[in-house]
């Protein structure tokens, strides 16, 4: 009786344990680390054993200071945690010595766990990431036999079952964290042989299914660059004062800040407007053989929603609400859902198919298509939305040519603010499109909207892995 009250009016869990639990658990004393008895009785009659069983090695790299690099020249791609689940994660270099020094790099059909803040997002490492560094907060599997295996612990570490395992193994009272030690002792259930093949084969699918959408905007991408006549532009790095080469500069004529040459240009003093990549995209530009438009000139509108009052509910009572960071995601991790009854202007706030979406703040000009995604759902006020004009240009060559760094840097190029940077709709709509012929437009748009129908399918995969898991596990849901 006392246990309800405590429950219906304080919200407080309570469950029973014994002490031997306790001294086979590390002998921690935070109750959530024990909850995961709950699952051992849920699944009590399949056999289980202890991930370290199946692995030849688990492991966390040292902590070390990053040597960034400019350039790839002398560097070697890293990944921070936050950049795991990335489709396209952003471009930064670390020293190569550093890298082959301290085993930071990883290799294909390694699995990925994340370890520090966002815990337990998983990913198999794919011919994408094969060969890069990555923080050390990031917990590498090695299994025996991977290739037969490897898509089920995938599957089932990025479960509602293993990802509470992994949240409750976890220690740190304000940010959390768990490593490799933690890790190897979650309990992985034994299961049909037959369920086995076909959750390892499905999630193995829908990795190829991210590496072909991976190549295909590449592919859209070169296409921009073919039919406008342009260069493939690589950043090489800047002049720098210092020898850490923290501090960059470029050297300009006054005329540039003081008189405008177009629609695009702003009275800026800060050093950043005026960088030497933006110079050269814009000279570029001007010389393609493809008529220049400005974008306000090529949608039917540019905006962003008002802020709104956000009452987060469960799944059922909810719509996914999508931060900045969800857009670019292999799959959404740590979605909200907002409430159906209780959003005000609900209706305004849907995305629908064929906007492209711009992160706005923060992480600057991370960008996106709706297209068999997420319709329908709501998104943060911090993402701008921009409905193509169809009659003017195709929506999937639009996307491929603002995500190249012809459009990235014209998007970068505005960001403004002393400790968060912003951009804003107006600004969007000055950037420059080069408008190729329509048969032309179509062919790179086919490849975008083939690309988000790959990742599309990369997740419908993934859930049908996951259902025949729960199935096997005798769950539904938790």
């Amino acid at each position: 009786m006392i246990n309800s009250i405590l429950e219906e009016f304080n919200e407080v869990k309570i469950f029973s344990t014994c002490s031997k639990d306790l001294m086979q658990g590390g002998i921690r004393l935070d109750a959530s680390f024990y909850r995961n008895k709950f699952f051992s009785n849920i699944f009590a009659k399949t056999k289980n054993v202890l991930l370290e069983e199946y692995c030849e090695s688990i492991f966390n790299p040292p902590i070390f200071k990053r040597e960034f690099q400019i350039s790839e020249s002398g560097g070697c791609r890293y990944l921070a945690s936050s950049e795991i689940i990335s489709l396209v994660p952003d471009q930064i270099y670390i020293s190569k010595n550093q890298a082959n020094a301290l085993n930071l790099k990883v290799k294909k059909g390694w699995i990925l766990i994340t370890g520090f803040g966002t815990i337990g997002s998983v990913r198999i490492v794919d011919k994408l990431i094969d060969g890069f560094a990555v923080a050390n907060n990031v917990t590498r599997l090695i299994l025996k036999d991977a290739e037969c295996r490897v898509g089920f612990i995938a599957t089932y570490l990025s479960s509602p079952i293993g990802s509470s395992l992994l949240n409750e193994r976890a220690s740190g009272s304000v940010v959390k964290f768990i490593e490799a030690p933690q890790i190897a002792k979650i309990p992985i259930p034994i299961i049909d042989d037959d369920k086995l093949y076909m959750i390892n084969a499905k999630y193995l699918s829908a990795a190829n299914c991210r590496e072909e959408a991976f190549n295909l905007l590449k592919e859209a991408e070169k296409m921009v660059y073919l039919v406008n006549g342009l260069v493939e532009i690589q950043n090489k790095g800047t002049l720098t004062f210092d020898d850490e080469h923290e501090i960059e500069f470029s050297i300009i004529n006054s005329k540039e800040i003081i008189q405008s040459h177009d629609q695009s240009s702003e009275f800026r003093l800060d050093a950043s407007y005026y960088n030497p990549m933006i110079k050269l995209v814009l000279k570029n530009l001007r010389s393609c053989k493809s008529n220049l438009k400005p974008l306000s000139d090529l949608s039917e509108e540019v905006f962003m929603c008002e802020r709104f009052a956000r009452k987060y509910v469960d799944k059922e009572n909810g719509i996914p609400f999508l931060s900045g960071k969800n857009i670019t995601q292999i799959r959404p991790v740590d979605l909200k859902n907002v409430s159906k009854t209780e959003t005000s202007k609900l209706n305004e706030l849907r995305l629908k198919k064929g906007w492209i979406l711009i992160t706005r703040s923060g992480t600057i000009g991370r960008i996106c298509l709706v297209w068999s995604n997420f319709e329908g759902w709501c998104a943060t006020e911090d993402i701008i939305r921009l409905i193509p004009d169809c009659d003017m240009i195709d929506g999937g060559y639009l996307l491929a040519f603002i995500s190249s760094m012809y459009g990235n840097e014209q998007i970068l190029r505005y960001r403004h603010g002393s400790v968060v940077e912003h951009i804003t709709p107006k600004q969007i709509q000055n950037i420059f499109i080069p408008i190729p012929f329509s048969g032309s437009q179509k062919l790179i748009g086919d490849k975008v909207r083939a690309a988000y129908n790959k990742r599309a399918e990369a997740i419908r995969l993934e859930d049908e892995a996951q259902e025949i898991l729960m199935k096997e596990l005798g769950l539904n849901t938790i």
